[in-house]
């Protein structure tokens, strides 16, 4: 598990350094990563919730109903 970590880590630094135009920090860089990663990993129900709580977000602050309740 360790090994693997640190492979991971190695790559998602070579991926950094290698782009010249890159504007955010490596703990930035290797977060985004992260999230996008975590947001695979969920299932397709968890991703229409995630999605759903969202869009009824959005509609709070424009001051609408509700969606799917």
């Amino acid at each position: 598990m360790v090994m693997f970590r640190e492979m991971r880590e190695e790559t998602i630094w070579e991926l950094w350094i290698s782009n010249p135009f890159r504007e955010n920090s490596f703990d930035d860089f290797k977060a985004e990563i992260d999230r996008k990663t975590e947001d695979r990993s969920l299932s397709k129900s968890e991703k229409e919730a995630k999605a759903l709580e969202g869009m009824n977000s959005a509609l709070a602050m424009l001051g609408g109903d509700f969606i799917g309740n």
